[in-house]
């Protein structure tokens, strides 16, 4: 035995024990999915123009090398967040991972923000992965006597005046929201500050929601100590959370989207169903399922598209559930792994492993 395992055997004519024949079975499959996906980064690189070890770093912190090569070969991704607000990776750093992980389709539902890929990485993919314009609404939606948040997510809409007007309006709305926010936390960990102490992204024309990792990292370079910023970020955290706000009713929404020749499709279906769940329902499961159904009909009429009948965080049953309605009452089925960093999801990765 020469080369790639020479090593096992340090006489130069052994028997092969059945256990040296079982590893070599394993390692040469890997050592050929190491090359393919060297190959891969190199192809990425090239593309991109950047050095083949950045490549690598870029990829190491979105994916598992080589593991994952071709993991999610021609499936589509419709739920993928980027740094522009709760997410970890930039745009371009995302698309890679795409083209390694094999993805078709995939669509940046940042929330209540839209950002289109640049011209530039358009012409790289073009050919090799479909982007699909895309956001995530925050919604209400009246049931009985209360407003049940709901995260609608609107695909392939124009860019028209209508919808940029609405998006800006909101996201001025949000940062005098985050600045509220920051107004209150601030002084109790850093100091007290003035005007100048807001974050640059703030201060620009047009100011610019700061996503929370901006905002972590400006937090750093006003204290060294890890707990101060860690528990600056938790109460953040906390109070945007508590504070939601909502881009307008389920109407509204369905309005403003069809205008511009997009689809509309509901994110995380779960979700509404825990609410109906512990507002309205006693059982577990049983009256919650029934009246998620019933909701979905007559959201349909009002201009429901789709629901996402995969999605990373989403429980098996629950999958299943939503994959039966889309059939059932002709509404588009979509995936999505609700993506935001590693470990907490995975990319191209529809449910729990």
């Amino acid at each position: 035995m020469t080369g790639l395992c020479s090593w096992y055997f340090p006489c130069k004519n052994p028997r092969t024990p059945s256990i040296y024949k079982r590893m070599l079975h394993k390692i040469v499959p890997f050592t050929d999915r190491k090359q393919s996906s060297q190959a891969r980064i190199n192809e990425i690189a090239r593309l991109f123009s950047l050095d083949p070890r950045t490549v690598f770093h870029i990829l190491a912190h979105i994916v598992d090398l080589p593991a994952d090569l071709d993991r999610s070969k021609g499936q589509s991704d419709m739920h993928v967040h980027t740094d522009l607000f709760d997410g970890r990776h930039g745009k371009r750093e995302l698309l890679m991972a795409a083209m390694y992980l094999g993805l078709k389709d995939i669509s940046f539902t940042d929330h209540n923000i839209y950002a289109p890929i640049t011209n530039n990485e358009a012409m790289i993919v073009e050919g090799k992965l479909k982007v699909h314009p895309g956001i995530e609404l925050s919604g209400w939606l009246g049931v009985r006597h209360r407003r049940l948040d709901v995260h609608l997510l609107a695909y392939d809409f124009e860019h028209t005046r209508e919808i940029q007007q609405s998006i800006q309006d909101h996201t001025y709305a949000q940062i005098e929201f985050q600045k509220s926010i920051f107004d209150k936390q601030w002084p109790k960990w850093i100091g007290m500050r003035n005007i100048n102490g807001y974050p640059p992204q703030w201060q620009n024309e047009p100011p610019a929601v700061i996503s929370y990792y901006q905002i972590e990292r400006y937090i750093r370079k006003h204290t060294r100590s890890e707990a101060q910023v860690r528990n600056f970020m938790d109460n953040f955290r906390e109070s945007m959370h508590k504070g939601k706000m909502h881009f307008g009713s389920f109407r509204e929404i369905a309005q403003l989207v069809h205008n511009s020749g997009g689809s509309l499709v509901l994110a995380h279906p779960y979700r509404l169903i825990e609410d109906l769940q512990k507002y309205f329902c006693s059982d577990k499961h049983g009256n919650a399922l029934q009246m998620f159904v019933d909701i979905l009909i007559e959201l349909k009429d009002q201009g429901l598209n789709g629901v996402e009948v995969q999605n990373y965080t989403q429980p098996a049953w629950v999958s299943r559930l939503a994959d039966i309605i889309a059939m059932n009452f002709c509404l588009l089925g979509t995936t999505g792994s609700d993506f935001h960093k590693k470990p907490w999801q995975k990319l191209g990765v529809f449910g729990k492993e």
